[in-house]
């Protein structure tokens, strides 16, 4: 499991140094604070920061270009933060997750005026319920030309 969340850790990385130069040649504003990484996996975080021994029999397979994050980490590009999977905000993203951790990420992510309906038992309800979502023509209509 560690080599996996590692191996798509590296590309998170990697994704990031790129739209980091991308930004700058765009000649956006980028601060050169390390981006803050949200890591589930203390195995993960373990390897990444060299806290654990890599000749570990588990972990040695891992292919040595992997270990620019360790670098990344070093220089400040990057740094990771322990969060438990408990308080993973995008997991609802990746995984089938119950209605009351749905809603609360959703909250979480100023998603509002969706409702959650129905679960993965009672599959054949509409999953969100948009009537809240979608504005009405009287919310739309600019100030002047309403009556």
């Amino acid at each position: 499991m560690a080599e996996a969340e590692y191996k798509a850790l590296c590309d998170l990385v990697l994704g990031l140094l790129w739209l980091r130069q991308w930004s700058r040649e765009c000649n956006l504003f980028v601060d050169d604070l390390a981006i803050p990484i949200y890591e589930d996996n203390q195995s993960c975080i373990s390897i990444a920061n060299g806290d654990c021994n890599l000749k570990n029999q588990q972990i040695k397979h891992i292919n040595i270009q992997l270990h620019f994050i360790k670098e990344a980490i070093m220089s400040l590009i990057v740094c990771l933060i322990y969060t438990p999977t408990s308080s993973m905000l995008a997991d609802f993203l990746t995984k089938s997750v119950s209605r009351p951790i749905l809603s609360h990420s959703l909250l979480s992510l100023c998603v509002v005026g969706l409702r959650v309906r129905g679960d993965v038992e009672n599959h054949n309800q509409d999953q969100f319920d948009q009537q809240e979502a979608t504005p009405s023509p009287a919310d739309v209509t600019p100030p002047l030309l309403k009556n």
